[in-house]
């Protein structure tokens, strides 16, 4: 077996570099295997005021370009300098100048990518061939008009003297062939595109020619790419979309990120990674990365070993996008903020996302972040969370603080000994308070017990394990099903490969449970959910599901597109009101439109609504999760503009109010909730921005703040939100977050009382979402609902039944 390459040594690591002060002749940085170490600072000649660049196939050596103007930090660099550099072995080989293209930007050509073949090496490589730097310039021109798309290669060998060019401007498929990133893999140079668009580049030699007649040869290809994933939820106004290519061990990856593209800041809200099939000759979807771990940053994209770095495997660490016309246009990049020096980790196998950003105080400017490979100390380990399915029960036994929804598992259990025995006195202890209870006594209190209560009662001590079955089939009232006691769980999936989803009680000191979807539902997304129901949607089909009684209704077969849709129901979809609405968003070229479904419970086909491009694309950022209020469905965009729809005798009426508009200004997210007769509008912050909430005057159409939710709570997520009245005074008066804090915590919640962050069931106090994890696909808050439908009601084509 070839064995593959890495560019981890057994001294480096990769180093998130923070460049800061005037100039950028400052770095902090901050090593991802020592997270605790935020106090690195340092002056290094070879980065201070310049460009750097580094991929996998660089092996832990840098392509470093003098872009900044009077850089006095390296005695013998003038402006236009380019070189290697090991930030391992601190060797430096020169390169050819490129002042005389970079004095013509911003106004004439743009330094699009680079790329290192291979790391230096004193002799010839084993294939014969010496390492070549290559670079792509583009006409600045290009980006107004597609004509000028006339790519400029330069490319040399370490130590050579002057730069070889050669011009490319070719089709593909009768369209303009366009690349922007720079890599090798496998020993191959490419050249890729966002939209599918390759080049497979080679040295070519000419026969009989001396040293200096070289020339690329480039083979145009196209991938195609037919993956997709639903960027349900908050924040889904005009979307900005970036892509990044990491070169993998064994495979070359495609990284596709959607933000926000309204305001300053950017907010993620998917994350795609697929792989490069050379046989097929398209991207397929990536489930799992295995021992890699990719890092994106704002010019380097690095693929390391998780084993030998000692992180959690299959991993991605990202930093937020900057601008992509301050790259462009300004010569040093992009300035940041303190709110844009945010790190976070993606887990591909589970879809979490984790707020990992350092706390630094860095004096300003601070420019865009990037990743290099550096010398490292002593290593950290990151601890990997496993589930261990064990009991393939309905809902199992699960972990530290977890207990058995329809099994227990012995085990012991350190964390959840309020609620399970694991020692030999606390046996004998409980086998005398309970001793008590004869088996009769036992089976009539389970009887007329609760689901969840049922559990807790099983899981006293083991002579009501060994009376009580793991389900109990039935029970004795109906008015057992009631959940008025308790409060909504926290859903989510760590294994997109797996059926099993955790829930997480905040109630019961954040109880968390093992619930196994059917396997029928494998692979299918969440898209909203309302009393207990989930709307989910898989391929072509959309159907509810209520995992807690396992039952599904099936819906007819929307006819727009499910991962471009934004849906949600108006009730639970057993109930003869329950409407399904829907609205779809369609980009075309600059343009923008969209359409709305709805279909009334008893219906065969959805009613379809196309609305004109010109009157309503200016409110696309209003193509958030609908809620409905009073018989009518809303949506928000982040600066506070309400959308309305209303079905009137089965036509419709679309509209956006005059009022509110424009009144916020910032790029964070906003959630609509019902709360009792009042429409709610929840906006989150960045850093130590507080949460604000506002609700809805009728009569004004004005969002006006509120101080207090009262006896309610607010469960927020970018699914569905919905509120509730809190079962105990804990839990009033706050707003809940689908996230938990990442020491295991628990559940994140808003306190509109203190104005600060806490987490539910300890002390702990925070100002933002830093170290905390969420997730990006099928995490929601669900309400508990145990209540057995009909098969009439399950049948939605069946008339409503009579009261």
């Amino acid at each position: 077996m070839e064995e593959r390459a890495s560019i981890e040594s057994p001294n480096g690591a990769p180093w998130l570099v923070f460049p800061y002060g005037e100039g950028k002749k400052h770095h902090a940085l901050y090593n991802i295997c020592e997270p605790d170490n935020t106090n690195c600072r340092n002056f290094i000649p070879e980065l201070s005021g310049k460009t750097f660049w580094q991929k996998t196939s660089h092996q832990g050596w840098l392509i470093v370009l003098c872009d900044v103007k009077d850089d006095n930090s390296m005695p013998n660099c003038k402006y236009g300098d380019c070189f290697l550099w090991n930030p391992l072995t601190l060797e430096t080989i020169q390169l050819p100048s490129l002042l005389k293209w970079i004095t013509s930007e911003p106004d004439g050509e743009y330094m699009l990518d680079c790329v290192l073949s291979s790391p230096p090496r004193t002799t010839a490589n084993s294939n014969g061939s010496d390492p070549l730097v290559l670079v792509i310039y583009l006409p600045m021109s290009a980006f107004e008009s597609p004509d000028d798309y006339t790519y400029t290669f330069l490319f040399c060998h370490p130590g050579e003297k002057q730069w070889r060019t050669q011009l490319l401007s070719e089709r593909i498929d009768e369209h303009i062939c366009e690349i922007e990133y720079l890599h090798c893999f496998k020993g191959k140079l490419y050249a890729m595109g966002i939209n599918g668009d390759c080049l497979e580049i080679e040295e070519q030699h000419l026969v009989g020619a001396n040293d200096n007649n070289v020339s690329l040869s480039m083979r145009s290809f196209h991938v195609a790419d037919n993956t997709s994933v639903p960027s349900y939820g908050v924040a889904r106004d005009t979307l900005l979309g970036m892509t990044y290519f990491v070169e993998g061990h064994d495979d070359i990856f495609m990284i596709s990120m959607n933000f926000n593209d309204s305001g300053s800041e950017r907010v993620v809200i998917s994350i795609c990674i697929t792989r490069l099939d050379f046989f097929l000759m398209e991207w397929k979807l990536v489930n799992t990365l295995g021992d890699d771990v990719l890092f994106v940053g704002r010019k380097n994209r690095l693929c390391c070993s998780a084993a030998k770095l000692g992180l959690a495997r299959g991993c991605l660490y990202y930093t937020l996008p900057v601008h992509q016309l301050d790259e462009f246009c300004l010569p040093m990049g992009s300035q940041i903020s303190s709110k844009g020096m945010g790190l976070y980790k993606f887990e591909v196998e589970g879809a979490g996302d984790y707020d990992i950003s350092p706390r630094l105080s860095l004096s300003e400017p601070v420019f865009a972040t990037d990743w290099i490979i550096m010398p490292d100390g002593q290593r950290g380990k990151e601890a990997k969370l496993s589930i261990s399915e064990g009991d393939q029960d309905y809902i199992s036994k699960a972990g530290v603080k977890k207990i058995s929804l329809s099994g227990y598992n012995d085990s012991e259990n350190e964390g959840a000994k309020q609620l399970v025995s694991h020692m030999s006195a606390l046996e004998l202890e409980e086998e005398r308070h309970w001793g008590i209870l004869n088996e009769d006594m036992v089976v009539l209190i389970a009887s007329y017990l609760h689901p969840l209560d049922y559990v807790h009662f099983r899981s006293v001590c083991k002579v009501n394990r060994q009376i009580m079955p793991v389900v109990k089939p039935t029970f004795t009232s109906i008015q057992i099903f009631e959940t008025s006691h308790l409060s909504p769980w926290l859903l989510f999936s760590e294994d997109n490969s797996s059926s099993v989803y955790n829930l997480v009680n905040p109630m019961h000191d954040n109880e968390n449970y093992l619930m196994n979807f059917s396997e029928l539902l494998f692979g299918a997304t969440i898209r909203f959910h309302k009393g207990g129901w989930l709307l989910m949607s898989r391929e072509d089909e959309l159907f509810f599901y209520n995992p807690f009684t396992r039952e599904v209704i099936k819906l007819p077969d929307l006819p727009g597109c499910y991962y471009r849709s934004d849906i949600s129901f108006s009730s639970v979809p057993t109930a003869s009101d329950c409407v399904v609405f829907a609205i779809e968003g369609r980009l075309l070229s600059d343009d923008c439109e969209f359409s709305i479904h709805c279909i009334k419970r008893g219906k065969q086909e959805w009613d379809f609504f196309d609305f004109d491009e010109q009157k309503y694309s200016p409110y696309w950022p209003l193509r958030n999760t609908p809620i409905s209020f009073d018989g009518e469905f809303y949506s928000v965009g982040y600066d506070g503009v309400l959308g309305n729809f209303n079905l009137e005798n089965d036509g419709y009426n679309w509209k956006v109010f005059e009022k509110p508009q424009q009144q916020f200004k910032d790029s964070y997210p906003s959630f609509l909730v019902k709360c009792g007769d009042n429409l709610l509008l929840v906006k989150l912050g960045c850093l130590e921005m507080p949460v604000r909430l506002f609700k809805l005057d009728f009569a004004e159409m004005e969002w006006v703040k509120v101080e207090s939710l009262g006896k309610h709570m607010l469960f927020i997520s970018d699914i569905a939100c919905f509120s509730a009245i809190a079962p105990n005074n804990r839990m009033e008066n706050k707003i809940y977050f689908p996230r938990l804090c990442l020491n295991g915590e628990g559940v994140l919640f808003y306190s509109l009382e203190t104005g600060n962050y806490h987490f539910f069931g300890t002390q702990h106090v925070a100002k933002n979402f830093c170290g905390t994890k969420g997730w990006l696909r099928n995490c929601t808050w669900i309400e508990p609902n145990w209540s057995k439908s009909t098969a009439q009601e399950l049948d939605w084509f069946a008339p409503p039944s009579l009261p």
